[in-house]
């Protein structure tokens, strides 16, 4: 508990120096903010309307939601993407960004982001869902052959972690 704290801090503090504030958005300094006229404590980057996400992608887990401000989701994918660029471990930032990519319909970039999770850890837990994704996106853009390849990737990965192949109700 203690490292992954240290962890954190270590990542917010370097946060200041890597990612400036955009034009469209307000950096949150370790102070204060006024929000709906009261003030509180935050970091991160705030978008016009008050929405407030990190400013620095997670390595070790990934949870898409803290990065998307429906205001400006803009702002949580250049977050992302520049966090993709400095991360040593990329899997959990590219999966939240391919799923912003996704939610933003800008599906070859949604492609690309989950296939750098692929290419990373093609056996790990997430992989399942990143090939089942990955698939609808393909359908999504008419790449029906690829589509088919993820959807028998993803049924193998399933096999691999149940001890038997999916069912007609767990299939996608």
């Amino acid at each position: 508990m203690i490292s992954i704290f240290r962890q954190l801090l270590v990542a917010l503090l370097i946060a200041a120096l890597l990612f400036p504030a955009a034009s469209e958005s307000k950096a949150i300094s370790a102070s204060r903010a006024t929000v709906n006229g009261t003030i509180k404590r935050l970091r991160g980057r705030r978008a016009s309307s008050g929405t407030t996400i990190p400013v620095v992608p997670i390595e070790k887990f990934g949870v898409p939601q803290l990065f998307y401000a429906k205001e400006n989701p803009d702002l949580g994918i250049e977050v992302l993407e520049k966090g993709l660029r400095a991360a040593k471990e990329k899997k959990y930032i590219a999966y939240d960004l391919g799923v912003l990519l996704r939610n933003e319909k800008r599906y070859e970039g949604a492609i690309e982001a989950f296939s750098v999770v692929l290419g990373e850890d093609p056996t790990s837990e997430i992989c399942r869902s990143v090939y089942q994704e990955r698939s609808q996106l393909y359908k999504a853009i008419g790449q029906f052959e690829k589509a088919e390849e993820d959807k028998r990737r993803w049924a193998t990965a399933f096999e691999r972690k149940f001890g038997h192949p999916p069912s007609a109700q767990e299939s996608f």
